[in-house]
Protein backbone atom coordinates (compact mmCIF):
# COMPACT_ATOMS: atom_id res chain seq x y z
CA UNK A 1 0.00 0.00 0.00
CA UNK A 2 2.90 2.24 0.50
CA UNK A 3 4.25 1.49 -2.72
CA UNK A 4 0.96 2.16 -4.25
CA UNK A 5 0.62 5.43 -2.99
CA UNK A 6 4.39 6.09 -3.53
CA UNK A 7 3.83 5.38 -7.00
CA UNK A 8 0.74 7.83 -7.05
CA UNK A 9 2.37 10.72 -6.39
CA UNK A 10 5.48 10.35 -8.47
CA UNK A 11 2.88 9.88 -11.12
CA UNK A 12 1.27 13.22 -10.32
CA UNK A 13 4.31 14.93 -9.94
CA UNK A 14 5.08 13.62 -13.54
CA UNK A 15 1.57 14.98 -14.85
CA UNK A 16 2.34 18.69 -12.86
CA UNK A 17 5.28 18.52 -14.32
CA UNK A 18 3.85 18.01 -18.33
CA UNK A 19 1.18 20.49 -17.54
CA UNK A 20 3.48 23.16 -16.58
CA UNK A 21 5.22 22.58 -19.63
CA UNK A 22 2.21 22.47 -22.12
CA UNK A 23 0.89 25.75 -20.38
CA UNK A 24 4.26 26.83 -21.16
CA UNK A 25 4.51 26.06 -24.18
CA UNK A 26 0.90 26.92 -25.18
CA UNK A 27 2.24 30.61 -24.23
CA UNK A 28 5.29 31.04 -26.21
CA UNK A 29 3.42 29.38 -29.50
CA UNK A 30 0.13 32.20 -28.99
CA UNK A 31 2.10 34.74 -29.63
CA UNK A 32 3.97 33.89 -33.37
CA UNK A 33 0.53 32.56 -33.94
CA UNK A 34 -1.13 35.40 -33.70
CA UNK A 35 1.53 37.82 -35.71
CA UNK A 36 1.32 35.15 -38.70
CA UNK A 37 -2.18 35.24 -38.55
CA UNK A 38 -2.44 38.83 -38.45
CA UNK A 39 -0.04 39.28 -41.61
CA UNK A 40 -1.75 37.12 -43.82
CA UNK A 41 -4.88 38.68 -43.06
CA UNK A 42 -3.74 41.86 -44.17
CA UNK A 43 -1.48 40.47 -47.09
CA UNK A 44 -5.02 39.35 -48.05
CA UNK A 45 -6.61 42.82 -48.70
CA UNK A 46 -6.37 43.94 -52.21
CA UNK A 47 -5.63 47.44 -51.10
CA UNK A 48 -2.04 47.19 -49.77
CA UNK A 49 0.81 48.39 -51.27
CA UNK A 50 3.62 46.19 -52.52
CA UNK A 51 6.17 47.51 -49.94
CA UNK A 52 4.15 46.31 -47.06
CA UNK A 53 3.25 43.18 -48.62
CA UNK A 54 6.99 42.46 -48.91
CA UNK A 55 7.14 43.67 -44.91
CA UNK A 56 4.44 41.59 -43.57
CA UNK A 57 5.90 38.38 -45.73
CA UNK A 58 9.21 38.65 -43.58
CA UNK A 59 7.47 39.02 -40.56
CA UNK A 60 5.52 35.87 -41.49
CA UNK A 61 8.51 34.59 -42.22
CA UNK A 62 10.54 35.55 -38.88
CA UNK A 63 8.18 34.63 -36.28
CA UNK A 64 8.01 31.05 -38.28
CA UNK A 65 11.60 30.47 -37.94
CA UNK A 66 11.29 31.92 -33.52
CA UNK A 67 8.07 29.06 -33.69
CA UNK A 68 10.81 26.70 -35.52
CA UNK A 69 13.31 27.45 -32.45
CA UNK A 70 10.52 27.10 -29.88
CA UNK A 71 9.63 23.46 -31.32
CA UNK A 72 13.46 22.71 -31.25
CA UNK A 73 14.28 23.30 -27.98
CA UNK A 74 11.21 21.50 -26.16
CA UNK A 75 12.17 18.37 -28.63
CA UNK A 76 15.69 19.06 -27.40
CA UNK A 77 14.35 19.18 -23.41
CA UNK A 78 12.28 16.00 -23.89
CA UNK A 79 14.69 14.03 -25.89
CA UNK A 80 16.32 11.47 -23.78
CA UNK A 81 20.19 13.07 -23.31
CA UNK A 82 21.65 9.75 -21.54
CA UNK A 83 22.36 8.00 -25.12
CA UNK A 84 25.60 7.78 -26.61
CA UNK A 85 26.84 7.96 -23.59
CA UNK A 86 30.73 6.75 -23.11
CA UNK A 87 34.17 7.75 -21.48
CA UNK A 88 35.45 10.54 -22.97
CA UNK A 89 38.14 13.58 -21.81
CA UNK A 90 36.91 16.69 -21.19
CA UNK A 91 39.79 19.05 -21.47
CA UNK A 92 39.84 18.43 -25.49
CA UNK A 93 36.07 19.30 -25.76
CA UNK A 94 36.64 22.77 -24.06
CA UNK A 95 39.05 23.99 -25.74
CA UNK A 96 37.55 22.96 -28.83
CA UNK A 97 34.30 25.24 -27.52
CA UNK A 98 37.00 28.04 -26.72
CA UNK A 99 38.03 27.62 -30.06
CA UNK A 100 34.77 27.76 -32.04
CA UNK A 101 33.29 31.01 -29.79
CA UNK A 102 37.06 32.79 -30.47
CA UNK A 103 35.97 32.47 -33.95
CA UNK A 104 32.50 33.37 -34.14
CA UNK A 105 33.21 36.29 -32.29
CA UNK A 106 36.33 37.78 -33.85
CA UNK A 107 35.19 40.71 -34.95
CA UNK A 108 34.00 41.91 -31.21
CA UNK A 109 37.49 43.37 -30.39
CA UNK A 110 36.77 44.28 -26.97
CA UNK A 111 35.64 41.00 -25.89
CA UNK A 112 38.67 38.11 -25.19
CA UNK A 113 37.55 34.68 -24.23
CA UNK A 114 40.22 32.71 -21.87
CA UNK A 115 40.48 29.36 -21.40
CA UNK A 116 42.62 27.73 -18.61
CA UNK A 117 42.71 23.80 -18.42
CA UNK A 118 45.41 22.00 -15.99
CA UNK A 119 48.17 19.47 -18.55
CA UNK A 120 46.15 16.49 -17.13
CA UNK A 121 43.69 14.40 -18.58
CA UNK A 122 39.72 14.71 -17.22
CA UNK A 123 38.42 11.65 -18.04
CA UNK A 124 34.27 11.24 -17.71
CA UNK A 125 31.23 9.01 -19.02
CA UNK A 126 29.53 10.90 -20.82
CA UNK A 127 28.12 12.34 -24.57
CA UNK A 128 30.57 14.54 -26.53
CA UNK A 129 27.58 16.60 -28.64
CA UNK A 130 25.44 17.36 -25.85
CA UNK A 131 28.26 18.23 -23.25
CA UNK A 132 29.40 20.57 -26.30
CA UNK A 133 25.81 22.01 -27.17
CA UNK A 134 26.09 22.87 -22.98
CA UNK A 135 29.43 24.50 -23.26
CA UNK A 136 28.69 26.65 -26.46
CA UNK A 137 25.08 27.58 -25.06
CA UNK A 138 26.49 28.74 -22.01
CA UNK A 139 29.62 30.42 -23.34
CA UNK A 140 27.15 32.48 -26.03
CA UNK A 141 24.89 33.54 -23.00
CA UNK A 142 28.15 34.84 -21.31
CA UNK A 143 29.02 36.86 -24.54
CA UNK A 144 25.48 37.80 -24.88
CA UNK A 145 25.35 39.14 -21.30
CA UNK A 146 28.25 41.42 -21.40
CA UNK A 147 27.13 42.43 -24.68
CA UNK A 148 29.88 41.36 -26.69
CA UNK A 149 32.50 42.92 -24.57
CA UNK A 150 34.44 42.20 -21.34
CA UNK A 151 36.10 38.71 -20.62
CA UNK A 152 34.72 35.23 -20.55
CA UNK A 153 36.82 33.03 -18.79
CA UNK A 154 36.39 29.14 -18.90
CA UNK A 155 38.26 26.70 -16.69
CA UNK A 156 37.96 23.02 -15.73
CA UNK A 157 39.76 21.35 -12.12
CA UNK A 158 39.09 18.66 -9.85
CA UNK A 159 37.42 19.26 -6.57
CA UNK A 160 40.26 17.61 -3.86
CA UNK A 161 39.75 13.60 -5.50
CA UNK A 162 36.09 14.41 -6.62
CA UNK A 163 33.94 15.70 -9.84
CA UNK A 164 35.65 17.66 -12.61
CA UNK A 165 34.31 21.42 -12.25
CA UNK A 166 34.02 23.57 -15.43
CA UNK A 167 33.26 27.33 -15.12
CA UNK A 168 32.09 30.20 -17.10
CA UNK A 169 32.93 33.43 -15.54
CA UNK A 170 31.79 36.71 -17.37
CA UNK A 171 32.48 40.69 -16.43
CA UNK A 172 28.85 41.08 -17.31
CA UNK A 173 26.19 42.53 -15.30
CA UNK A 174 25.70 39.69 -13.14
CA UNK A 175 21.64 38.26 -12.36
CA UNK A 176 19.42 39.74 -10.39
CA UNK A 177 19.12 37.65 -6.83
CA UNK A 178 15.61 36.83 -7.46
CA UNK A 179 16.46 35.40 -10.69
CA UNK A 180 18.82 33.46 -10.60
CA UNK A 181 16.76 30.09 -9.44
CA UNK A 182 14.51 30.82 -12.11
CA UNK A 183 17.46 30.74 -15.13
CA UNK A 184 17.13 26.85 -15.48
CA UNK A 185 13.06 26.69 -15.78
CA UNK A 186 11.47 25.71 -19.38
CA UNK A 187 10.28 29.17 -21.33
CA UNK A 188 12.04 31.77 -18.72
CA UNK A 189 13.97 33.90 -20.34
CA UNK A 190 15.24 37.82 -19.75
CA UNK A 191 16.01 38.40 -23.62
CA UNK A 192 13.71 40.39 -25.90
CA UNK A 193 13.77 37.42 -28.75
CA UNK A 194 14.99 34.65 -26.47
CA UNK A 195 13.05 31.29 -26.25
CA UNK A 196 14.10 30.24 -22.65
CA UNK A 197 14.45 26.85 -23.09
CA UNK A 198 18.63 26.66 -23.90
CA UNK A 199 19.82 26.60 -19.92
CA UNK A 200 16.68 24.27 -19.47
CA UNK A 201 18.42 21.89 -21.87
CA UNK A 202 21.39 22.39 -20.01
CA UNK A 203 20.14 21.11 -16.50
CA UNK A 204 18.74 18.13 -18.34
CA UNK A 205 21.96 16.96 -19.93
CA UNK A 206 24.15 17.85 -17.19
CA UNK A 207 21.52 15.78 -14.75
CA UNK A 208 21.39 12.98 -16.86
CA UNK A 209 25.43 12.98 -16.63
CA UNK A 210 24.85 12.50 -13.07
CA UNK A 211 26.07 16.15 -12.74
CA UNK A 212 25.16 19.69 -11.31
CA UNK A 213 25.01 23.08 -12.59
CA UNK A 214 24.34 26.39 -10.62
CA UNK A 215 24.52 30.14 -11.25
CA UNK A 216 25.62 32.25 -9.21
CA UNK A 217 27.14 36.57 -8.99
CA UNK A 218 30.29 37.17 -8.61
CA UNK A 219 31.66 39.13 -5.62
CA UNK A 220 34.05 41.54 -8.89
CA UNK A 221 30.55 41.50 -10.96
CA UNK A 222 29.55 39.29 -13.23
CA UNK A 223 28.07 35.63 -13.52
CA UNK A 224 29.72 32.80 -12.62
CA UNK A 225 28.21 29.23 -14.69
CA UNK A 226 29.69 26.14 -12.46
CA UNK A 227 29.25 22.59 -13.65
CA UNK A 228 30.56 19.63 -11.48
CA UNK A 229 30.76 16.44 -13.62
CA UNK A 230 31.66 12.59 -11.69
CA UNK A 231 35.41 11.81 -13.03
CA UNK A 232 35.65 8.04 -14.28
CA UNK A 233 37.77 5.93 -12.37
CA UNK A 234 41.61 4.92 -13.30
CA UNK A 235 40.06 1.06 -13.98
CA UNK A 236 37.55 2.93 -16.35
CA UNK A 237 40.00 4.72 -18.20
CA UNK A 238 42.55 1.70 -18.70
CA UNK A 239 39.95 -0.17 -20.07
CA UNK A 240 38.99 2.72 -22.47
CA UNK A 241 42.54 2.94 -23.55
CA UNK A 242 42.73 -0.98 -24.23
CA UNK A 243 39.63 -1.18 -26.32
Amino acid sequence: EMNAMRQELLRQDRMAVVGELAVGLAHEIRNPVAVIRGAVDEMRSSSQSQELIERLQAMALRESDHLNEIVKGFLDFSTNPSEGVKPLELSGIIDEVATLLRREYDQHKALQIECSIPDEAYWISGNASQLKQVFVNIGKNAVEAMDFAGTLLIQASQIDDGPVQIRFDDTGPGIEPGTIEKIFEPFFTMKDSGVGMGLAVCMRIITAHNGTIRASNRAGGGCALELRLPRLRHEAKESTNES
